[in-house]
């Protein structure tokens, strides 16, 4: 029981990682095409 506990933990840490990169590489996407929209 303790192993699968383990496992899910790092699984969710994994996840977490991945979507705060995710996340954060379309932000940076996001507001680079705004400013670039609002600059011309």
């Amino acid at each position: 029981m303790q192993c699968i506990m383990f496992t899910l933990n790092k699984l969710q840490t994994i996840l977490l990682f991945i979507n705060t990169i995710i996340f954060n590489h379309l932000l940076v996407d996001y507001s680079e095409y705004y400013t670039k929209n609002l600059i011309r």
